[in-house]
């Protein structure tokens, strides 16, 4: 007999129930903390999820997101794709409403968040656009903890608290955490944090 070959039409791989989000990941608005807003998207792996045996989680902070959808949509894939579970605080306001100092106490319980009720043993941050800048300072001062870091985009649009790209370069060369930077290079800008942050990591002994 012949062997049955993909439906006919307009059959793509993703039309495949398999491959639907909701069939792989579970989503929820969470409280992380008793005080202030303190509320954030919460997604995660659905298979380990039902096992309760989460260790890997990634903490996003966003400050400036096109919309809380589009927010969501990004913390889903990061779950999806990681096999973990991600979060991101809801930092309405825009980054004015957040200066370094706010923004670690939240990153913070947050993360705390993921170790109490996730279980989780590791810890990634995602920082994204012009947050990404106090996340780098707060990261090298210690005032926020992770086992590594992921700036995307890192000062798009400008920072917030007084931060530019002088201070996520001296960020850089005093980081114990491990960077990933990922910089857009479609405008000047972006070129110009790349290689500020390529040549302050390059002077960074702490990470060899």
């Amino acid at each position: 007999s012949a062997e049955a070959g993909p439906p006919a039409g307009d059959w793509r791989p993703e039309d495949d129930p398999i491959y639907t989000d909701e069939l792989w990941i579970v989503s929820k608005r969470v409280r992380y903390a008793d005080s202030g807003d303190s509320e954030g998207i919460l997604s995660s792996f659905k298979p380990f999820d039902d096992a309760g045996n989460h260790s890997r989680s990634i903490l996003l902070l966003h400050a400036t997101p096109p919309s809380e959808p589009e927010l969501q949509l990004l913390v889903d894939r990061l779950a999806l794709s990681c096999e973990c579970v991600a979060m991101a605080p809801l930092l309405r306001g825009g980054l004015e409403r957040w200066p370094p100092p706010r923004l670690a106490q939240e990153g913070w319980q947050a993360a705390q968040y993921l170790t109490r009720a996730c279980g989780a043993e590791t810890l990634a941050v995602v920082a994204v656009g012009p947050t990404a800048l106090s996340v780098l300072a707060l990261l090298a001062e210690g005032a926020l903890d992770a086992h590594c870091a992921i700036a995307l985009c890192p000062g798009r649009g400008g920072g917030g608290g007084g931060l530019g790209p002088a201070d996520a370069a001296r960020a850089a060369r005093e980081l114990s955490t491990p960077l990933l930077a990922v910089c857009s290079t479609a405008d000047g800008e972006g070129k110009a944090h790349a290689a500020a942050l390529r040549d302050s990591l390059a002077l960074n002994s702490r990470l060899g």
